[in-house]
């Protein structure tokens, strides 16, 4: 017992350190998702034509936006030449799509959206390509090899007949992003404001334009089924009826107030697109959901979750509103596997669910499925018909939908610096002796 101690304080001790190491790594899971146009991709040369070279945009936002008399240039290693590849671009760069700027001698199969003489400049090793806007502004900025300017670290030169490619996400790899991957068509909007952890190397290059498949794709939104226009039924002339009496006037308003209710609908507009989920990360009889905020007319959001795979079965109609990009599922067992989704909704509309992430918690085992603050059948309406005796949307409550204390246990996003590192150490050496049964 009493070398027992020690050695596991020593076991601690560098436990705590190795897990502040790989921190580095988890925060990489979180995806730095830019929030402006960015360059997404460069090639500078094939063995065949040394000027066959293109510069690919991508656009992470979600809204077209005007290159118009934006500005793309190099800038050679010694800082003394800055020129321009483009000096006054113009076209659109579509939401979530690319634009496509290559010089005259390039042969890739995207064609170019704009062109340059590769006489006058063209990209070369060592070099910074800048991005400027309208008023000369710096958008973007990468640097490679020994270039003088970059966002924190230098990317490497492009080899030849290759490119390099921003990533998807912190974790994307080339095998990730190349056709085929997992990462393929997740986009390039990886931004930590360093040029060497934001890119990698593609050993086929793979240019897109504006008029690419969009990334990632949205979820298509059902078309509703149209309603057939009742046939009218003739009525008779009513005959006339003596004065009712207050009672008979009473049932009279009753009824009146009950056909308005039956005939209401939702007048609100469902959110433009569906929000991403990122991560669902396993804790204590817990799991950490992560995801992009969806678009305008968003009020709130739900969370819902099942034992199998696109089969939610318990819900939380309301985890916060707009902005609300975190929240914790506790009140789970181990040894399970949970499957979870998200939806934005504004008002009684609802929108579209995420993309499906699944985690098992650590922790004690729990025999109930329900999660705290989760209801069995709370999963969202497939319609935005009202039910006429409660006022509601079908499988949510209207008062839910817009009441501040449903949102129960919103998490802020988790702690960033030094005691971020600590906490995040801490839950993973517990989680690992978790696993060994150690308490």
């Amino acid at each position: 017992m009493k070398h027992f101690l020690p050695a596991t304080f020593f076991l601690l001790f560098f436990a705590i350190l190795f897990f502040l190491y790989l921190s580095r790594d988890s925060k990489k899971a979180q995806a730095d998702t830019a929030l402006h146009v960015v360059i997404s991709e460069i090639q500078i040369g094939k063995t065949s034509a040394p000027t066959d070279e293109f510069v690919e945009l991508y656009n992470p936002t979600n809204s077209d936006v005007s290159l118009n008399s934006w500005k793309l240039g190099r800038r050679t290693a010694s800082g003394a030449n800055a020129t321009d590849l483009v000096s006054s671009l113009t076209g659109t760069i579509p939401s979530h799509g690319y634009f496509l700027i290559a010089s005259d001698n390039y042969t890739g199969s995207a064609s170019a959206d704009i062109s340059y003489v590769s006489s006058s400049s063209s990209v070369a090793n060592n070099n910074t390509i800048f991005l400027h806007n309208s008023t000369s502004a710096t958008v973007d900025l990468i640097g490679m090899g020994t270039a003088n300017s970059s966002e924190s670290a230098t990317i490497g030169n492009p080899s030849t007949n290759k490119s390099t490619e921003r990533k998807a996400n912190g974790l994307s790899t080339s095998v990730m992003m190349s056709a085929g991957g997992s990462d393929e068509f997740l986009g390039n909007g990886e931004d930590t404001d360093s040029n060497a952890d934001d890119f990698l190397t593609r050993s086929t290059p793979d240019p897109q334009n504006s008029n690419s498949a969009i990334e990632p794709p949205l979820v298509p939104t059902p078309t509703p089924t149209a309603t057939p226009t009742p046939t009218p039924i003739p009525t008779d002339t009513p005959t006339p009826t003596p004065t009712p009496s207050p009672s008979s006037a009473s049932e009279t308003s009753n009824s009146s107030n009950s056909s308005s209710v039956s005939s209401a609908s939702c007048g609100d507009s469902k959110p433009d697109n569906a929000p991403k989920l990122l991560y669902a990360e396993a804790g204590i009889n817990s799991v950490l959901l992560h995801w992009l905020d969806a678009s305008d007319t968003v009020s709130y959001y739900l969370v819902s979750y099942g034992l199998s795979s696109n089969k939610p079965e318990y819900g939380n109609p309301n985890v916060g509103e707009k902005g609300t990009t975190f929240y914790t599922v506790s009140g789970l067992s181990s040894g399970k596997t949970y499957y979870f989704k998200v939806r934005a909704g504004n008002g009684c509309a609802p929108g579209d669910f995420s993309n499906e992430l699944s985690a098992s918690p650590l922790g004690k085992e729990i025999q109930s499925d329900k999660a705290n603050d989760f209801t069995y059948g709370v999963l969202g309406a497939k319609d935005n018909n009202i039910i006429a005796s409660s006022g509601g949307i079908k499988g949510e409550i209207a008062k839910v939908l817009t009441s501040s204390n449903q949102a129960k246990n919103i998490n802020a996003p988790p702690l960033n610096g030094f005691w971020g590192l600590v906490a995040f150490s801490v839950t993973q050496i517990w989680n690992f002796f978790a696993k060994l049964k150690f308490f």
